[in-house]
């Protein structure tokens, strides 16, 4: 039987938050939570695991990817004469790509579970 898209996705969410508290037994108790295999949950983390958000550290033991950006700024380089053309160049353009997928994010979220999150 197929599981419902709502479904899957309190299963996704599920695991993340367990996998941020740090709690052990992730996928027994994801799988008792929402009376689905074992198999179905390491389908899920298996998943997050290609997508890059998460790493197995050991057999039921994940741990959450922080990601960290660098920029290096040529001081000769003319464009970066001054703090605000060091910004509108490296700075801005990073955080609207961030807020642009976070707001895309929101927005699936939202058509999800018809609420803002």
């Amino acid at each position: 039987m197929s599981l419902s898209t709502d479904k899957k996705q309190q299963i996704r969410f599920y695991l993340l938050e367990k996998i941020s508290q740090k709690q052990s037994s992730v996928v027994s108790k994801t799988a008792q939570t929402f009376e689905v295999t074992p198999a179905t949950v390491y389908r899920y983390l298996e998943q997050f695991e290609r997508d890059g958000v998460l790493k197995k550290l050991k057999r039921d033991e994940y741990v959450l990817i922080s990601k960290t950006e660098h920029a290096f700024i040529e001081k000769d380089n003319p464009i970066f004469v001054s703090e605000d053309n060091i910004y509108a160049q490296t700075v801005y353009p990073y955080i609207k790509l961030q807020i642009t997928r976070w707001l895309h994010i929101q927005l699936f979220l939202t058509l999800l579970t018809g609420r803002w999150i």
